[in-house]
């Protein structure tokens, strides 16, 4: 059992003392995991977010270790996190802020430009993926392919076409 612990008192800010906390780890080349380089930008990024310190993304990236592109994922999952869930406290980990919004499933607009807006993003991928040789295709091809890509979507699909015929 220890009968002292050695104690340094450090007065200043407290950006400077999170600055000091993190070149103290360096300077005694203590083990800086990727880990806790994350923890540390997600901290140093949340102080920023609510005002509470000045780090540019480039402080944070030279402060960590953690890339420009993490650095700037985090302030999107930041902003994510508070714009789905204004009440909720901000998590303490990225992860753990990562984990909600993915369990929360996606804000999803589903009105008419949402609509156009898929159907043009799925009709560019097949003609980036097919180009003009799929609409050359035997129907019935194209359509026994389909069911076999996925049955549950030739069916749907199927379903869909006898309604609009039984529309007309």
């Amino acid at each position: 059992m220890l009968d002292s612990v050695q104690v340094k008192v450090f007065e200043g800010t407290l950006q400077q003392a999170l600055d000091k906390a993190l070149d103290s780890n360096s300077d005694y080349k203590l083990p800086f995991t990727q880990w806790d380089r994350k923890k540390a930008a997600w901290r140093l990024n949340l102080l920023n977010h609510y005002k509470a310190n000045r780090y540019t993304k480039k402080d944070i990236v030279k402060k960590t270790g953690i890339s420009d592109g993490t650095t700037g994922n985090m302030r999107k999952t930041i902003s994510e996190f508070e714009k789905r869930f204004p009440d909720m406290p901000m998590p303490g980990t990225w992860d753990e802020a990562k984990r909600r919004l993915r369990a929360a499933g996606p804000e999803v607009r589903y009105d008419d430009d949402w609509r156009d807006k898929k159907t043009k993003e799925i009709a560019d991928k097949l003609a980036s993926t097919f180009g003009r040789t799929l609409a050359r295709q035997d129907v019935e091809i194209v359509a026994d392919a389909l069911e076999l890509y996925s049955k549950p979507l030739f069916n749907a699909l199927r379903d869909l076409l006898r309604e609009t015929d039984e529309d007309e």
